[in-house]
This record gives C-alpha cells, sequence and structure tokens, in this order.
C-alpha cells in the first residue's frame, strides 16, 4: 500500500532551531524512524520534496539532504518517475532476525561516516543481510539506550564508533553479544576492531612536514585534554611524537594546544614566536585554523604551513595536506567481521588495519601528486 503524500504521516515533527543538530539531520533521522517503525513501508514514497520543503519551513537543500542521507543509508531509493520510494525497514528485516545489524554512529553529517555506511550496505548485500542506523549524539546515555534497543529488538550484532562508555560493551562481551568497533576502541573493553593505524599515519604526515625543512612543530587538537580525548586523538598525538623523536627534533610541551574554541586559535596565530607548523588533529580542526589564520594575515604555507587527519570534502577546497581513511573499505570489513560473528566464528579478537594515503596539497609547501603512505595494513 503507498501512502499518500497529502496525507504525510510524521507531519507531527517540529524541527528544533536551537538544537546542535543540523535541521537536515533532525529530518532524516525522523524519518528514518518512521520508515523502522514500518508507518512508511517498503514500496511506499516519502512525500514530494516541495510537500516536505512547505511542511517544515526548510530550504530544497536541507530536504535533498535528508533524503541523500537515508539513500546512503540503504532506506529509500530516488526514482526519476516515481520520486523517493522507501526499498529497506524494519517490518522486512525482522523477518529474518539472524540478517539484521545495526550500526550507531556518533551524527552522520561528514563524509566520512556516510563513506562507512555505503561500504556496510555493500557487505549486507554480498551476504543477504540487512543494516539499521541510529545515533548516539556524542552522549553515552543514548549511545547505550541505541545499542540496547537494537539488541532488545532481536538483531544480530551491532557496529559502533563508541563515544566513551566502556561499561556498555563489558556488558555485551559478557552476554557474547557480538559487536565490532569501528575506527576507535575502547581499551577498557577488548572487542574486535576495524580501522587505520593512527600512528603510523601521523608519524608519516609528521615526517613529512620535517622532512620538507619545518624546525618548529605543534599539534593541535579539539578537545579540553588528551587524557579525555577519543583514542583516535591519542594515537594521532603518540604519532606526532614519535616522529619527532626519530628525527632528533625536542619537544616543546607549549605546542600541544587544546583548541575548545574559536579565540584559541585566534591566539595561536598570534602567538610570536609562532611554530612554522601544525599538526592537525583532524581536518575540521585544520579547517578552523586556517580560517583563523586568514582572518589574522598569517599566510599558509609561508608562515605556517598546516596539516590535518581525513580528507574531508572541504580539505581540497583548502588545499589541505592530510591523511585519507579508507572508509567505505572500513565499513565494508567492519560489516563483514560482525557478520562472520553472528553465524558462529569464535576466532580470537582481530584488529584490523587498514592503509592510508597521504594526500599532498599547498598547506605544506609542497606540491605534489598524492602518495601512498607505509602503514600497517593487518589482521592481529
Amino acid at each position: 500500500m503507498r501512502v499518500s503524500e497529502q496525507t504525510l504521516p510524521g507531519a507531527e515533527l517540529e524541527l528544533d532551531r536551537s538544537d546542535k543538530r543540523p535541521l537536515h539531520q533532525q529530518l532524516l533521522e525522523h524519518y528514518q524512524g518512521l520508515i523502522e517503525e514500518g508507518i512508511f513501508a517498503v514500496g511506499s514514497r516519502l512525500p514530494t520534496e516541495m510537500a516536505l520543503m512547505e511542511r517544515y519551513g526548510v530550504s530544497r537543500g536541507t530536504v535533498r539532504q535528508a533524503l541523500r542521507g537515508l539513500s546512503d543509508a540503504g532506506l529509500v531509493q530516488r526514482q526519476t518517475k516515481n520520486g523517493t520510494v522507501v526499498t529497506s525497514g524494519v517490518n522486512l528485516r525482522l523477518n529474518a532476525p539472524h540478517q539484521l545489524i545495526g550500526v550507531v554512529f556518533p551524527e552522520t553529517r561528514d563524509a566520512f561516516c556516510l563513506d562507512i555506511m555505503k561500504g556496510v550496505q555493500a557487505a549486507c548485500q554480498e551476504y543477504g543481510a540487512h543494516a539499521a542506523f541510529g545515533y548516539s549524539h556524542h552522549s553515552s546515555a543514548l549511545e547505550r539506550s541505541e545499542v540496547m534497543r537494537m539488541k532488545r529488538a532481536g538483531f544480530s550484532g551491532v557496529l559502533v564508533l563508541p563515544h566513551d562508555d566502556p561499561a556498555l560493551f563489558s556488558d555485551l562481551a559478557a552476554a557474547t553479544y557480538p559487536f565490532v568497533y569501528i575506527d576507535q576502541a575502547l581499551a577498557a573493553a577488548p572487542g574486535d576492531f576495524v580501522g587505520v593505524d593512527n600512528v603510523a599515519a601521523s608519524f608519516g604526515v609528521t615526517d613529512h612536514l620535517l622532512r620538507l625543512g619545518y624546525e618548529t612543530t605543534a599539534f593541535i587538537h579539539q578537545n579540553a585534554g588528551l587524557a579525555g580525548a577519543p583514542s583516535t586523538v591519542r594515537e594521532r598525538y603518540a604519532g606526532y611524537r614519535d616522529a619527532l623523536a626519530a628525527a632528533g627534533r625536542p619537544f616543546d610541551p607549549a605546542w600541544l594546544i587544546a583548541a575548545t574554541d574559536e579565540q584559541a586559535y585566534a591566539e595561536f596565530v598570534g602567538r610570536s614566536p609562532r611554530p612554522r607548523a601544525v599538526v592537525c588533529a583532524n581536518d575540521s580542526t585544520a579547517v578552523k585554523l586556517l580560517q583563523a589564520a586568514s582572518e589574522a594575515g598569517v599566510r599558509v604555507p609561508q608562515d605556517l604551513a598546516v596539516v590535518g587527519f581525513d580528507d574531508i570534502l572541504p580539505a581540497e577546497a583548502f588545499s589541505l595536506t592530510t591523511v585519507a581513511q579508507p572508509s567505505r573499505e572500513i565499513g565494508l570489513q567492519a560489516a563483514r567481521l560482525l557478520i562472520s560473528r553472528t553465524a558462529g566464528d569464535d576466532a580470537p579478537l582481530q584488529r584490523q588495519l587498514l592503509p592510508t594515503r597521504l594526500v599532498v596539497r599547498g598547506s605544506c609547501g609542497a606540491q605534489c601528486a598524492p602518495r601512498t603512505l607505509i602503514t600497517n595494513c593487518s589482521v592481529r
């Protein structure tokens, strides 16, 4: 049965413009819930772009971002003549609960998570499984709620980009419930892991700066302190320190910068003396630093060389030298590993490290073709 566009099921949603989540994210999650609850059955059509724009008072771009997210999650297909058609949902998946896996992300506002989702969908298609997605919004309570909801609903296992609740995963392990960490892991709760060798990759990008002759190099992250930072940030800091040590360069504690607000970036670029180069924990940090440098009249790379990590979409626009992660492959391999666990694979815990790529652009002062870093690509 097709859902009438005029009735607009789910129209009771009121977008919260004070919410930290973007409007397209709120819209995406609302309609994902309606699909998973069976309000929109497989084969039915979502409302038109115009109907959604008028009902929620948003732009066409906002609507299209939300629909694109649903499409990337494998829940809908946008067809030229039929509109946006639901192609997957909980009703279909619960008929074969052993083929249903959950995926919990902090959010899906960046290309990294969206590409992981595409990899998960590819693995599901390969093995005849299905995936449903949930979001923690960087909250331990929401993360636990989403994971346990999936477990209670009969999902056969979960993939999680974890926040900071090792007790949750210790509980899952004690209950022999399959889970796989994506991108980062919690040392206090061992589990299968698929991601990259952040230490080696950060060593490589820092070494690249050092070989270009930059004598003073800082490390910037966006956390209040390294102790409470995600494991990825701590590992990238370790790679930075290792590269300095290998090159015989001293480490100055003054050049470990916690940039928790815009003022911190402005203060850093305004320092005198200032280090000649900066390793940023991720590209979002690097972009904020580049913007602060531009506003302060600090030239990149002549006055300050900058490198990042992740190769998000704005990186190319800012000519940012960065480390690219194989995000789709991470999702593919993580889903394959989880599906094998749900099928009874009881081999020792795996730590799969996939190769990264150093993308050299103008922000480091050396323009050349991208090259591959020598990083670990292993299972152990």
